[in-house]
């Protein structure tokens, strides 16, 4: 005669939630495989970004801001050209006709961010921060450089308003 042990069924407290444990069983699969699926298709493969500002100043103005060394100097938020500004190593390393070039590691390799000018009015322009994270289809460098982007996009929100504070004040001189 074969025994039979009565089936207990095991309860588990998942989240203040009674569940089975065989629901609980395919409930964890199922919530990643959907996680996965946001991340595949809704985190972007290559980052961008962009970040800009308004300054009360001619785009000559701007641009000497920009280019010229000595005035570099006067409105980064540090006192060297190779700086640890905001937990980012970034370098001021080239300057372009109307725009200027700033670089940061990441990770094995460097990242160029430009800040470009442009022209509202004749009283007025912008500076642009543009950069791009290297592309990836692999989801955890996705959310990697999802993380990465938001913190080069706060440091390069505060370098900007630092720049704008710098050219209000040299307007107000004027």
């Amino acid at each position: 005669m074969l025994l039979s042990f009565p089936f207990r069924r095991q309860i588990v407290y998942f989240a203040g939630i009674r569940l089975p444990m065989k629901k609980l069983i395919w409930i964890v699969p199922v919530a990643f495989l959907l996680l996965l699926a946001v991340v595949i298709f809704f985190l972007p493969s290559q980052p961008v970004v962009y970040r800009k500002v308004s300054l009360p100043a001619s785009q000559d103005g701007i641009v000497k801001l920009l280019t010229q060394e000595n005035k570099w100097q006067q409105w980064w938020p540090a006192s060297q050209k190779d700086v640890i500004y905001d937990s980012g190593n970034f370098s001021y390393t080239q300057q372009m006709l109307k725009a200027a070039v700033i670089h940061f590691p990441m990770q094995d390799s460097s990242l160029a961010a430009q800040l470009n000018t442009v022209m509202y009015r004749a009283d007025s322009a912008g500076v642009i921060f543009q950069l791009a994270l290297p592309p990836s289809s692999n989801p955890f460098q996705k959310i990697s450089n999802y993380f990465a982007s938001r913190k080069i996009g706060s440091a390069a929100e505060s370098i900007l308003q630092r720049l704008k504070a710098f050219a209000e004040k040299e307007e107000k001189e004027k």
